[in-house]
């Protein structure tokens, strides 16, 4: 699945309206639950605050958990830049449904901004 969002560029007000340009924010390009999206080098770089059905919603269907049970639900977002995003529960036992802290993660914290900005909700970095 791949998600478009509008591009920086400058929109004009139609004729009647007075001649006003308008700038809106880029908001970042990025693939999601791509075969091809190494997450390989990925950690811990921050947090979302969110449910399991906001994400599907915004993302799509997660992927399985991992053989060893420490995630349940997971989804991987490669953006245009490269970057590589990583959102997952981590030790849950089972997939939360209710406001949850699910984790971010990437080579460097661009994940979690990026995270942040591309679904519009807060998030924070990891302290260690």
């Amino acid at each position: 699945m791949t998600v478009f969002f509008v591009s920086k560029k400058n929109l004009s007000c139609p004729s009647q309206c007075p001649k006003i340009n308008y700038m809106v924010d880029a908001l970042p390009t990025f693939k999601v639950n791509s075969n091809n999206t190494s997450v390989n080098g990925t950690s811990l770089k921050g947090y979302i605050t969110t449910t399991y059905e906001t994400l599907t919603n915004l993302l799509g269907p997660s992927l399985e958990g991992s053989d060893d049970d420490k995630t349940t639900a997971e989804w991987t977002l490669e953006f245009d830049d490269g970057t590589v995003a990583t959102i997952y529960d981590w030790k849950t036992g089972s997939t939360p449904t209710n406001l949850h802290n699910w984790h971010i993660g990437g080579k460097t914290h661009r994940a979690v901004e990026l995270v942040e900005k591309a679904l519009n909700i807060k998030t924070y970095f990891a302290k260690f």
